[in-house]
Order: C-alpha cells, then sequence, then structure tokens
C-alpha cells in the first residue's frame, strides 16, 4: 500500500503514528492533512501530548482558544501549573474565593511548615479555632504526636482515668 504524505508532513514509522505520516512543527493532523496550530498571543508551540498544540507563557493560562493574564491577588505569587488558578498563596495566607486571607494562628500553636494552616504545638489539643491544654490524669503521659493521652502499661483508658483493668 502506498503511503500518501500530505503537505507539510513527512514519512514516518506507521507503527508509530498509524499514517505512515507525521506532521511538521507548527501543524497537526486533522484526517488525511496536516493543518496549522493557530497560537495565541502570549502562546507558544509544544511537543507536548496536549490537543492544543501551544502552551501559555508563564503569568497566562488557557481559556478556550486564547491565553488570559493571570491575576494575582495581594499576599500571592504565580506558580508554574497550568492549571487552577496559576497562583500560589504566600506562607501564612489561605485562598479565599479569588483571594488570599491571613490565616490567623491562636496561642500555643504555629503555622504547618508549608504554611497552609495551623497545629497545636505539643501538650495541647485542636477544638475550633483554639488550642487547649490537655489535662493529664494520674498514670498518663502524652501520645507520640502529643495531642491526646494514654495511659502507662498495664492501665487502661476509661473515660477521662487511667485505671486497672483485671
Amino acid at each position: 500500500m502506498k503511503i500518501v504524505v500530505p503537505e507539510h508532513a513527512f514519512l514516518a514509522d506507521a507503527n508509530y503514528s498509524g499514517r505512515g505520516w507525521e506532521c511538521e512543527r507548527g501543524y497537526r493532523p486533522a484526517r488525511d492533512k496536516c493543518v496549522p496550530i493557530v497560537v495565541p498571543a502570549n502562546g507558544f508551540l509544544t511537543t507536548s501530548a496536549t490537543n492544543r498544540g501551544w502552551e501559555c507563557e508563564r503569568g497566562f493560562r488557557p481559556e478556550n482558544d486564547v491565553c488570559v493574564a493571570v491575576l494575582v491577588p495581594k499576599h500571592a505569587f504565580l506558580n508554574d501549573s497550568n492549571v487552577g488558578r496559576g497562583w500560589t498563596c504566600e506562607r501564612g495566607f489561605a485562598v479565599t474565593g479569588d483571594a488570599c486571607s491571613p490565616i490567623i494562628v491562636p496561642a500555643d500553636a504555629f503555622l504547618y511548615a508549608d504554611g497552609t494552616g495551623w497545629t497545636c504545638v505539643r501538650g495541647f489539643r485542636k477544638a475550633g479555632g483554639a488550642c487547649h491544654k490537655i489535662i493529664l490524669p494520674e498514670h498518663a503521659h502524652l501520645n507520640t504526636w502529643g495531642n491526646d493521652w494514654e495511659c502507662e502499661l498495664p492501665r487502661r483508658r476509661r473515660n477521662q482515668l487511667c485505671v486497672l483493668t483485671p
């Protein structure tokens, strides 16, 4: 069977493309021919597997057939993602709609290492928007994470006490 190579194409392994030809850079297959890839303003050609054949420059995101500017709110910065918002809140701020709001860290707490939330210091338990001191009953100690308590062996926890069980 003779392979007909359309304009703006070249011979290729039929096992790879299934056609025996591939389109030149800047073109994509459409039935039995190669059609130009229309790259919008603020976009560039790519060899990625996207159906479009183009991606947006940093600071822009694809929307339909155009690249729209990413609007970065106060206390945020551009990220390199082409999905989602295209921006990330600074450490200590959380996404609230299209903005970044400060994370309120209560007493006896600290921000997570990634700055996206908070947790209580060892010996305190999170309850609502506050940290409450853990009261240890007799024969108890803080657990490994420090956010609860457990009984010294051979005692077992029963309600808020450590008791010997038969």
